[in-house]
């Protein structure tokens, strides 16, 4: 087996790098962190002393990359460093940068550049996902509209380099403030859809072999905002995921992606994808899902895959979510959930809070004391 060690980028989707450094460590898979400051939450887990090197800025250039990978190699003889593609803005500077890691023998475990933004880019993965018969929400326009309703930006970045969220408006006034000071061409409308909130999660070979699973999500952050409460569930097995693994496959994607979708009125309705690492990942080890053994099978991290047996209603909680909303007075948004529900399941939930390990009980402190 080839020598690969992970390189994790810290500081951003913390409880995705967390889960990922908790399945390395259980894999007996080499990695070092590099750290996007001293207020980095990596510092308050046990991985601290994985970590390699502090940046001093949060902006990231190629030359950072390969000096951090120098320091790597200057530990011990290696063949490739895998780069964690942990986030959006992380992996597209990846891609951007593809020639000179891939001489350097750094790779990131992405498909290709078009491909990538082709999925990434909301309004093409819409468009892409509507002409291979999968259900989207209606685009409104801006002078016919309902609320609420979607706003969303059409490209990751716009032409000024800036990056902005989808958010949902419930009203002429709170579309007019959203507008003020962006151009409405860089944006979108979308009709909002109801009903429950799903992930969609995939694994997939360049081969065109893939494995699947689905959480269904209960509670997020306000607008849009990170999953507080989901469970594994078992919508995978409906006929959308062979809708979706035709899709991967005739454009050409491979690694691992999370699409989240809405199902309302038995229909499933596309609403963005991710292809990277998302943050309920937790759950992929709790859940003994096998996505991250997938990764690391493929990328020469392990040298072979073991069956898992899946564990669907299992918890994903983040108690922190919840105390951030409550923190800046903002409601949280239930799906096919409430309040009530929350307190009945409240004893069996907390069991699976993601911060609440020994390995990284400070953080879980940190945020219960905010």
């Amino acid at each position: 087996m080839s020598k690969n060690v992970v390189l994790i980028f810290s500081g951003y989707n913390n409880r995705a790098v967390v889960a990922f450094c908790r399945f390395a460590i259980e894999k007996k898979i080499p990695f070092y962190i590099v750290s996007k400051g001293i207020d980095d939450l990596i510092y308050k887990t046990d991985y601290i002393k994985n970590i390699l090197f502090e940046r001093k800025k949060p902006a990231l250039t190629i030359e950072d990359v390969l000096y951090y990978s120098s320091l790597i190699r200057d530990k011990g003889t290696l063949d490739k460093i895998i780069i964690l593609p942990s986030t959006e803005y992380l992996n597209r500077f990846l891609l951007d940068n593809n020639k000179v890691l891939i001489e350097n023998n750094i790779e990131f475990g992405l498909c290709k550049k078009d491909v990538y933004e082709l999925l990434s880019n909301k309004h093409s993965f819409g468009e892409l996902c509507q002409g291979n018969s999968i259900n989207i929400p209606l685009q409104i326009s801006r002078n016919c509209v309902e609320y609420p309703l979607v706003v969303k930006p059409k490209t990751y970045f716009n032409q000024q380099k800036e990056i902005f969220s989808p958010e949902v408006v419930h009203n002429e006034e709170e579309l007019n403030n959203y507008f003020k000071d962006k151009d409405e061409q860089d944006f979108y409308l979308q009709e909002y859809i109801k009903g429950k909130s799903i992930y969609l999660l995939y694994y997939i070979f360049s081969n065109g072999n893939y494995s699947a699973y689905s959480q269904e999500n209960y509670i997020q952050q306000y607008n849009g905002g990170s999953m507080i409460l989901a469970e594994s569930s078992e919508y995978h097995l409906d006929k959308i995921t062979t809708k979706f693994i035709n899709l991967f496959k005739k454009v050409g994607y491979k690694g691992l992606i999370m699409i989240e979708v809405k199902l309302y009125k038995e229909k499933f309705y596309m609403i963005e994808a991710n292809p990277r690492l998302w943050g309920p990942s937790q759950l992929i080890l709790d859940a003994q899902m096998d996505l991250f053994d997938c990764f690391a099978y493929d990328n020469n991290l392990i040298n072979e895959l073991t069956e898992k047996k899946y564990l669907p209603n299992t918890w994903y909680y983040w108690s922190g979510g919840c105390i951030e909303n409550s923190k800046e007075e903002l409601p949280v948004t239930f799906y096919n959930f409430d309040e009530n529900k929350l307190e009945i399941k409240k004893s069996e939930i907390k069991n699976n809070e993601v911060y609440k390990r020994n390995d990284t009980l400070k953080i879980y402190e940190f945020e219960n004391k905010l």
